[in-house]
């Protein structure tokens, strides 16, 4: 056969492949051979954390990712990663020939090195000193290198993909330990979260995990239980009663979360009380110490011996009524004072019974803060957390620390706000610097979420606070967080808008708090009676909501320029336009809503209380028709609600928390049958 040097050529290109003398790989990383290697006996948070990994790095690239425990032939890879304590990893075989250094000088809490080669291949070590330092490696890397979102679940953001040089080009990075070394998130009020999916007032597993794996990677290490144990509301008031009569709480699911939890590194806390479906305190014994104290023993013991509480690893407990969360007030004549000295003692030795290494905290709300300024003094044992006045601020303040470490209990959303976040990084800083300069309240701190999706940039600021102490930078924060999901050009205008919105939440008073507007001033339209939760029914007089009638004007204006902002922010957004509507303009939109609707009702009060004229009856029917108009709206937008179909039904009236009502056409029909009278 006659010489062909393009087919001599093209076959021995060929052989050449077929021997690997030459590599079809190229830096985009395709088909790229990645090895994630464990020690032999890691445990579940670590392994759990590497199979994290393994998923971030097949989002950023076709890579081929395997994970393999230390062995003395690893297979042929283009990259290896080594996860693990550093303590087991500086007596791998595998690192025999590294300069152990590395390991001795691990003063933070955790480290990212590119310290070698395995097999004339990079090597990338995420390690740290404990579990959660070993977790923080892996995240910070998965973060700052791959670019992975911790809160992707609930923003749909999506990371880049990623050239293969890309993955091992970085300089060796420190992570210090957390400023706030328990840093806790309380799941409380979250009805629209468990209201999701089908059962009701029950977590969905991809709700839970996805909340839960999203706090391990902004650092927070605890979750206080609270909605999931099954509260005392979901089965004895009667708004939660007419919607789900069948309440029951399922144990064996709540089991499997708790178990998720442990299995992801995080510890458990759940506040003592007893007004749960778990086990409820008698009504009589809550309010008298003195004559029920072994109910209330006995009571602890059943928890920590016969339900799922067994399994927690911080004991919380509130100086308050144990079984409604209210102020304690003795049917039995004690002083309150005096009664949680005894309790705490009391407390103080079932923990040390059951688990006596354990953490526990003293969460003191503002009754609280009275008693503990006034000769309240629980065991040393116990952490203060000094709870803020639901807003981010503290209204009163400790006499002094009494020689207690000292932590914080803090509202990532506004109290009586759950529907639309209120954005206060500012606040975080300038109130938290305090905290930790004046009391060293660094010992630990409770976030709560509310019903987390829509206070996601409070959840984060808190954690980067406790992680940073007083050197977290709002300004910076702000910057940072509205450029990682809508871009530069967005900035500005985007931070106007939070702003504006936080500035509608002003005087402390949010959405929830404005739907009790909305019920009063109602009430006092019909002239029917009105109903607090848990409390009688009363008449509402005029008196009574004069000092309502300034407040709502104003809201709307600020409102009115955040989306003037929001709108232009919009147009120069380069991340998610789904995102940014969903998460930025839809909140606007439906505080407006609602505030608009509450105006006409304080128009329709001066209308009603003018003398009467065929003028003013005609101006009635006029604002008549357009508070109905309104109200339609209001519900229109909520039933639309998210552009993401994921949230598609989180709006829905019949799915919030049903804390001061929600105004109904019905309720309008009646203000409209008075008035007409």
């Amino acid at each position: 056969m006659k010489y062909n040097p393009v087919l001599f050529t093209l076959l021995l290109l060929l052989c050449c492949l077929q021997a690997g003398c030459i590599s079809p790989k190229n830096d985009t990383g395709n088909n790229m051979d990645i090895v994630i290697i464990l020690p032999d006996n890691a445990i579940t948070p670590i392994k759990l954390a590497a199979e994290d990994l393994k998923q971030d790095l097949a989002a950023v690239g076709q890579l081929k990712i395997d994970i393999v425990k230390t062995i003395d032939a690893l297979p042929n890879a283009d990259l290896y990663y080594l996860i693990g304590q550093s303590n087991q990893l500086k007596h791998s075989t595998l690192l025999s020939k590294i300069d152990k250094t590395h390991f001795e000088q691990l003063k933070p809490r955790a480290s990212l090195l590119k310290v070698s080669e395995v097999n004339s291949r990079p090597l990338i070590i995420l390690s740290g000193l404990d579990i959660q330092g070993t977790q923080y490696a892996v995240y910070e890397y998965s973060q700052k290198i791959l670019g992975i979102d911790p809160l992707a679940y609930w923003t749909d953001k999506q990371p880049t993909a990623k050239a293969f040089s890309q993955l091992s080009s970085f300089e060796n990075m420190s992570i210090a330990a957390p400023v706030v070394p328990l840093l806790v998130y309380f799941e409380n009020d979250v009805d629209e979260l468990l209201n999701l999916k089908s059962p009701s007032l029950e977590y969905d597993w991809d709700s839970f995990t996805n909340m839960i794996d999203s706090l391990v990677r902004l650092k927070y290490n605890g979750i206080e239980m609270f909605d999931m144990l099954g509260r005392i509301e979901f089965y004895t008031r009667p708004a939660y009663l007419e919607r789900h009569p069948d309440y029951q709480l399922n144990v064996p699911h709540l089991e499997k979360m708790m178990q998720y939890v442990h299995d992801k590194g995080m510890y458990i806390q759940v506040d003592m009380m007893q007004g749960r479906q778990l086990h409820t305190l008698n009504v009589a014994a809550s309010t008298c110490w003195t004559n029920y104290k072994q109910d209330w023993i006995d009571g602890w013991r059943y928890y920590l011996t016969h339900t799922p509480v067994k399994n927690i690893d911080i004991f919380a407990l509130r100086p308050r009524n144990q079984l409604l969360d209210w102020e304690y007030k003795s049917s039995c004549g004690e002083d309150k004072v005096s009664v949680f000295n005894e309790v705490y003692v009391e407390f103080n030795k079932i923990v040390n019974e059951f688990k006596p290494d354990a953490p526990r905290v003293c969460i003191c709300y503002s009754d609280g803060m009275e008693m503990f300024n006034n000769g309240f003094a629980p065991p040393k044992d116990f952490i203060i957390a000094w709870s803020d006045d639901g807003w981010g601020t503290f209204k009163y303040q400790p006499d002094s620390t009494k020689g207690y470490k000292f932590g914080t209990y803090m509202h990532a959303g506004y109290w009586k706000n759950h529907d639309v976040m209120s954005p206060y990084p500012e606040l975080v800083e300038s109130v938290m610097d305090q905290m930790y300069t004046d009391y060293d309240a660094t010992h630990y701190m409770e976030v709560n979420g509310q019903t987390f999706r829509p206070f996601i940039l409070n959840i984060e600021a808190y954690a980067q606070s406790a992680n940073l102490g007083k050197a977290f930078n709002a300004q910076q924060f702000y910057k940072q967080w509205i450029t990682r999901y809508f871009g530069d050009a967005a900035l500005v205008d985007t931070q106007q808008a939070l702003e504006y919105l936080f500035q509608a939440n002003d005087q402390h008073i949010g959405y929830v708090e404005i739907l009790w507007h909305v019920k009063t001033i109602q009430a006092y339209l019909a002239d029917i009676p009105v109903r607090q939760p848990g409390k009688n029914e009363f008449t509402v007089t005029k008196n009574m909501i004069d000092k309502y009638l300034p407040i709502t004007e104003p809201k709307i204006h600020s409102l009115q320029k955040a989306l003037k902002y929001a709108q232009i922010g919009s147009r120069k957004n380069t991340g998610d336009a789904t995102f940014y509507h969903d998460h930025i303009i839809l909140p606007i939109k439906l505080y407006l809503d609602l505030l608009q609707y509450n105006q006409t009702l304080i128009d329709l009060v001066r209308l009603k209380d003018a003398p009467a004229s065929s003028q003013s009856q005609l101006a009635i029917n006029t604002m008549m028709l357009q508070g109905r108009e309104q109200l339609q709206q209001i519900y229109s937008r909520r039933q639309k609600g998210d552009l993401n179909p994921k949230w598609g039904s989180w709006y829905l009236p019949q799915k919030r928390r049903p804390n001061n009502g929600f105004p109904t056409l019905v309720d309008f029909d009646k203000i409209a049958t008075k008035l007409s009278q």
